[in-house]
């Protein structure tokens, strides 16, 4: 637990104290009451998948962390369909006479959804495509776990070490931002949210193997692919 390891020298059993590598160095937010303190967490929850893992005392540390972004954050409004009607109307009407060829026919504008949805309703069973003009994924690690720490610290201020599995459905949701899809020939197209997607899709990979050996596990193969894709890709992209 405190980095000394029993190890046989020439025979005899010994204590030995294992040098540690920053690379490999990693932290921890526990909740201020978890039953048991830090210890029991880290028995729980570290050492059964890495067991030559220690606590370091000396880097221990209490307190609050206050994200600004998550508590103030006000998201813009959109504009509604109206609203951006209306400014093409009004650009239409400033712009008649400017020009003596035949205008071409007025497109009819689709209509734009604006819908709160949870992660499960954006990614079971549905499959996105990526249009040509998109970026590649470029998350590195600063993104992946920012995104990981605000999602355990808004899970964190309502978790209880009582809480029963089912409450967990009764916490407050975490808002990810906007996502912007687009339906092309009944495919949707993302247009906003790839990276954060593929992020989601990644962390659920991980979780979903993570629980492998767990008696209670959580169905989540319906929000890693679409039966359209076949068994062996999954497969593959798990490893």
């Amino acid at each position: 637990m405190h980095g000394l390891f029993e190890a046989k020298i020439d025979g005899k059993t010994c204590v030995v104290e294992y040098e540690p590598d920053s690379d490999l160095r990693d932290y921890e937010q526990i909740p201020l009451l978890e039953e048991g303190g830090i210890e029991a967490f880290i028995r729980r929850e570290v050492l059964p998948y890495t067991p030559d893992a220690w606590l370091v005392e000396a880097d221990t540390k209490i307190g609050y962390e206050v994200s600004f972004t998550r508590h103030f954050y006000q998201p813009p409004q959109l504009r509604t369909l109206a609203q951006i009607s209306a400014d093409i109307l009004a650009l239409e009407q400033e712009t008649e006479g400017c020009s003596t060829k035949s205008r071409e026919p007025v497109i009819q504008l689709r209509e734009i959804l604006g819908k709160a949805k949870t992660v499960r309703e954006l990614l079971k069973g549905v499959k996105y495509s990526i249009d040509y003009y998109q970026r590649e994924y470029k998350w590195h690690e600063k993104q992946i776990r920012e995104l990981v720490d605000d999602l355990s610290n808004k899970f964190l201020e309502e978790y209880q070490p009582a809480h029963a599995r089912s409450k967990v459905a009764d916490y407050p949701h975490y808002f990810l931002g906007s996502i912007i899809i687009s339906k092309k020939d009944s495919v949707g197209y993302i247009v906003d949210g790839q990276q954060r997607l593929t992020s989601l899709t990644l962390l659920l990979v991980l979780l979903r193997n993570l629980q492998k050996d767990h008696a209670k596990q959580v169905n989540v193969d319906e929000l890693i692919f679409s039966e359209k894709v076949r068994p062996e890709i999954l497969q593959s992209a798990c490893r």
